[in-house]
């Protein structure tokens, strides 16, 4: 559901998470923190995102007759970029959700197809955005395009690890304090902690021909690289997070990303290794041309 555009799409195994501890470029991070309550928790249950055209007005649509079928209060939309969710709901713990939330899951409507609508309803922390505004990367100058992600954090309510928000910006602290170019984002599942700002150059697509027509390569600057090579593993909840590719596949730093085998290739055993951090597009906030921008929190 994320809005972050990563350009890897590979599915992960993560360790175990090791609770306190957060490891970059060998050393603990915010240890300790992650029993930190937050005092913006907010859960809600996520209904749906919808993205693409009209998204704010399809959602919308979901919205208005959900309210009068069901007669549930307190839905809310919230406009992103490029995507509109639905909420339900306001909870100081999880458990409190759990009829409502099963009661999402089985809600089907005639006016919408006759079919289960919210089957992937769960629920999500969205308290309000924490951290300084200078280190969020909501809030940099647009003529920054690229940023590269070394860690993620979500809440395991089950697992007593709650507070992701003050736990990336705890990270982000600690990594300002020892030299380095650290920002945060809080989307609506999950807080990133990031290093270095880059300019549209900062990664570039060539076309390289090859039998048959061209293909195209992503080129990314010196200072990227430099920023991948010295933070090599991605880290989710303070574990890094586990690879298994077949033996041809082999994890690759400086595009930041994982070659898998061609077409026809024999592919042989199953190889793990750990994901490597990796280049996003900073994110932006909602449009102000969105209709539906700035309604509900964040």
């Amino acid at each position: 559901m994320s809005s972050l555009k990563n350009e890897n799409d590979i599915v992960s195994m993560r360790l175990p998470a090791l609770a306190v501890l957060l490891l970059l470029a060998g050393s603990a991070l915010c240890t300790g923190c992650a029993n930190q309550v937050e005092d913006t928790v907010d859960y809600r249950i996520l209904l749906g995102t919808w993205r693409g055209q009209e998204h704010a007005t399809r959602a919308k649509t979901v919205k208005e007759v959900v309210e009068k079928q069901a007669g549930w209060k307190d839905i809310t939309l919230i406009a992103r970029y490029q995507e509109t969710v639905l909420y339900w709901g306001h909870y100081k713990d999880p458990k409190d959700a759990k009829d409502d939330l099963n009661a999402a899951r089985a809600f089907k409507s005639p006016e919408l197809g006759n079919v289960f609508l919210f089957t992937q309803a769960r629920v999500e922390d969205v308290g309000k955005d924490v951290g300084p505004p200078e280190w969020n990367l909501a809030n940099v100058d647009p003529q920054y395009v690229y940023t590269v992600v070394i860690a993620v954090f979500h809440d395991e309510p089950e697992q007593h690890y709650v507070g992701r928000r003050r736990i990336a910006v705890a990270a982000c602290q600690e990594l300002r304090d020892k030299g380095e170019e650290a920002y945060f984002y809080h989307d609506t599942a999950k807080s990133i902690v990031t290093i270095g700002l880059f300019r549209v150059n900062g990664v570039r697509t060539r076309q390289v021909p090859v039998e048959g027509g061209f293909i195209e390569k992503k080129e990314k600057s010196r200072e990227v690289l430099a920023v991948l090579h010295k933070y090599q593993t991605m880290q989710d909840n303070g574990a890094p997070i586990k690879l298994a590719v077949a033996s041809k596949g082999r994890p690759d730093v400086d595009t930041g990303g994982v070659r898998m085998p061609d077409q026809g290739e024999r592919i042989g055993k199953l190889n793990e290794f750990y994901a490597p951090s990796y280049v996003i597009e900073i994110p932006k906030r909602a449009s102000a041309q969105d209709p539906f921008a700035g309604l509900g929190n964040p």
